[in-house]
């Protein structure tokens, strides 16, 4: 079987991808990749030669807010969403797809929830599309909004417009734990549980200081990879507020910062763009994130809890499932603040504390999942 796994160029959205190229390639099958070249690097990385396709991350986003409908920051995420993804980066990938295929003749695709251009090559070919999910479904008006967005291209290929996007087509692999559910289950004709994985791999290698750390507890930061999110003068906030405790703090700050940015920093801080997540997690007590799915995801899977601070996109919906199965505390835009942050640190990272215990407690919620080898196998029998 040829399957081509096709995905926007974010870390967030191409990350849990990998577990599934790689699962489907042990299953026997030929897989290709095509993304963005923001994640080329990353694809390269998994052991896979990618196909670059569409315009970067950034390049789409400024796109998008020069939309009419947009008109610039601080619009519904919903109909900023459906501009980029919908507008922007479904009409780009959509004749760039359809070229891979002619020559690829793929018997399956697998998408993430934001790449609307792969659903409409599935239904034109006449083969079954999967989406993998990257935490919650996506809210309903977003996946309203990116319908009405991308109706004139199913329109156009003499194809009856899909009312979700052709988002839930055939199958739905869920990473969801079910503790952590805000919604229903994903429409789609077939709805299979998956596990979300740590990215990296088992070879991937930490820094010697960091490898040396654990006489004290330690917490790691990271606000993602999204320049929108990852802004340094929220990590200053946020170190401002715990860098006097007694904790040995790890702090990704994205590759479009420099650490050398930040405000001058005590020997107990140790700040990098990115560290593989396999590893360090094994080494960290708690987590203080922005609640993008993927960090969000990881630290519970490794049974840490955390500290949300939600900016944007679907963090606020992370935020809320982690407060609902006990795993975080949260601190809304207008709750960080030095108190409010130190505090809610200190409390997660207690050796007994409650969000300790409900996050070990969604741990083995998420070991009990299908792996990805096991959950793939539906995509078999849909083609």
């Amino acid at each position: 079987m040829r399957v081509l796994c096709t995905s926007t160029p974010m870390d967030g959205v191409v990350i849990p991808l990998l577990p599934i190229a790689q699962a489907l390639r042990d299953r026997g099958h030929e897989v290709m990749i095509a993304v963005g070249p923001d994640v080329q690097a990353r694809v390269e990385e998994s052991g896979f030669t990618p196909t670059v396709i569409g315009p970067s991350a950034m390049e789409a986003a400024m796109r998008a807010f020069g939309d009419p409908a947009v008109g610039g920051p601080g619009v519904a995420d919903a109909v900023f969403a459906a501009a980029m993804f919908g507008g922007v980066f479904a009409p780009e990938l959509l004749p760039e797809l359809r070229r891979i295929a002619d020559g690829f003749a793929p018997d399956a695709v697998v998408h993430p929830p934001v790449e609307f251009a792969a659903p409409i090559l599935a239904t034109e070919r006449g083969i079954p599309a999967t989406t993998y999910g990257f935490g919650q479904v996506l809210p309903a008006d977003m996946v309203a909004a990116s319908a009405e967005r991308v109706a004139p291209l199913w329109e156009a290929s003499g194809l009856a417009a899909d009312p979700y996007a052709g988002v839930y087509l055939d199958c739905y692999l869920d990473p969801c734990p079910p503790s952590m559910r805000l919604g229903g289950v994903a429409p789609a004709r077939v709805v299979q549980a998956i596990r979300p994985e740590i990215a990296g791999g088992d070879s991937d290698v930490l820094p010697p200081e960091i490898m040396a750390l654990g006489e004290r507890p330690v917490l790691y930061i990271s606000l993602g990879t999204v320049p929108l999110f990852n802004q340094l003068t929220t990590f200053n906030v946020l170190l401002d507020a715990i860098v006097a405790e007694d904790l040995d703090l790890v702090v990704t700050i994205g590759p479009n910062n420099d650490p050398a940015a930040l405000a001058e920093l005590p020997a107990n801080v140790h700040t990098y763009r990115w560290l593989p997540l396999r590893p360090l997690l094994d080494r960290c007590d708690a987590v203080v994130c922005h609640g993008g799915s993927g960090t969000t995801l990881a630290a519970l899977h490794a049974g840490l809890p955390l500290v949300i601070v939600p900016q944007g996109a679907d963090q606020f919906e992370n935020a809320i499932a982690c407060e609902k199965s006990g795993t975080a505390r949260v601190l809304r835009p207008d709750d960080v603040e030095s108190a409010a942050i130190r505090d809610a640190v200190l409390a997660v990272i207690a050796t007994q504390s409650s969000e300790r215990s409900a996050a070990r407690a969604v741990a083995a919620e998420i070991a009990a999942m299908p792996a990805a080898f096991d959950a793939t196998a539906v995509i078999e029998t849909l083609a």
